[in-house]
């Protein structure tokens, strides 16, 4: 697992202040930093503000940190640095710049590492069984080789062992996979079939700590699926190439992710508003394709009971059919079917609060559809429409 500090906490002893007490850099704490509005070129704001939001004791006002002389604020910093685990690896001085900018690009240059780290950490879990039999098969082919050289026959308690030691490995991946279906559960989100296993892990890791962990999955989700430039999603839609369902919604789905990329590049305007009606649309779509696949005949009903139908056959293959690939984690088809039934196709009156679902997330294809709701769009909507949409391309 990503670690972000390894040291305990440190003190620093000021004249008027007091005995300070900082703690390392943590997830929660990073989430808080990027989420900091640098205003002009106020680098000195910047650092401020991460040292006071890392004092543990005293509670002192950021105005009280503020007011210190700027000699005294520089001390502080240099003493931060050396101590914390991040900017002593990360600080280089720029005689050219100024402390606080060395001080801002510091902590920029580790983040930049920090999103490299996870890119380099994530196992496809669709590979997980193969490579995991690949590499059994390759033991077991040596194992087996040496044996026949030395004229051993393979025992019994030796196939017992290696059995016993993937059925162990297999029970952790299955464990952890369902710890961490229950803590998404919990805020509202699913597993795409084509997420990493890493991503798996740490989610499930969240769940042995105690408090309100909203901020920590939405960041892990965005720095996933933001890096090198939203790449995982770009694989998602290039996998959708070949389902016969996705075909002729390929290039609306390109558009999508490019309006995504240009929003995250230029700054001025919110991709999501757009990008979602758009993808509840194909969702919507791409279901009713489905569902004429599995047998639905639109012919046999009058036209006005034909979309009252429609309804009733999604809903009910939606429920029987699971995902092919994953049979073992069941935990997470239901939380597809939740996401998709009980909160998107969720009941939703007008003007009233919907009756199903995870209503935090004002993720309501009738709220929404119908302009009842504008504050739908957030970015971790548009991952959520992208989820499902991945999910519907493994339905058997």
């Amino acid at each position: 697992m990503l670690k972000i500090s390894t040291k305990k906490n440190f003190y620093y002893k000021h004249q008027k202040l007091g005995r300070l007490k900082f703690r390392q850099i943590n997830l929660t704490d990073l989430i808080k930093i990027e989420n900091y509005k640098l205003i002009g070129k106020r680098y000195k704001g910047f650092t401020i503000f991460i040292l006071h939001n890392q004092i543990v004791s005293p509670k002192i006002s950021i105005s009280d940190f503020s007011d210190l002389e700027n000699r005294e604020i520089i001390i502080i910093t240099k003493y931060f640095i050396k101590e914390t685990v991040i900017f002593t690896k990360h600080f280089k001085k720029n005689e050219d710049e100024s402390f606080y900018i060395n001080f801002y690009n510091s902590y920029k240059s580790y983040y930049k590492s920090y999103q490299k780290e996870i890119s380099k950490i994530f196992v496809p879990i669709g590979n997980l069984a193969e490579q995991m039999i690949k590499r059994l098969s390759a033991s077991l082919t040596e194992s087996f080789s040496k044996m026949a050289q030395l004229n051993i026959t393979p025992k019994i308690e030796f196939m017992q062992k290696i059995s016993k030691e993937m059925s162990e490995i297999l029970q952790k991946i299955v464990i952890a996979a369902d710890n961490a279906g229950r803590i998404l559960e919990k805020y509202g989100w699913l597993i795409p079939p084509s997420m990493d296993l890493r991503v798996v892990s740490l989610i499930s890791n969240l769940g042995n700590k105690q408090g309100n962990h909203r901020e920590s999955i939405n960041k892990l989700f965005l720095d996933y699926y933001q890096r090198d430039n939203f790449k995982e999603i770009e694989l998602m839609i290039k996998n959708w190439e070949s389902n016969k369902l996705f075909k002729k919604r390929i290039r609306i789905l390109r558009d999508c992710l490019k309006t995504l990329k240009i929003s995250k590049k230029i700054d001025t305007f919110n991709s999501a508003n757009v990008i979602i009606p758009t993808l509840i649309a194909q969702i919507d779509g791409v279901l009713t394709d489905y569902a004429i696949s599995k047998g639905f005949d639109i012919r046999k009903y009058p036209e006005h009971r034909v979309f009252i139908k429609l309804e009733e056959y999604k809903e009910k293959i939606i429920r029987k059919n699971k995902t092919a690939k994953y049979d073992s984690f069941v935990k997470w088809d239901d939380l597809f079917i939740d996401m998709i039934l009980d909160t998107l196709w969720g009941t939703a009156f007008p003007r009233k609060k919907p009756k199903t679902g995870y209503t935090h997330t004002r993720f309501y294809r009738h709220k929404i559809m119908h302009g009842e709701y504008v504050s739908y769009g957030s970015i971790y909507n548009v991952l959520r429409a992208f989820f499902l949409l991945d999910f519907i391309s493994e339905l058997e």
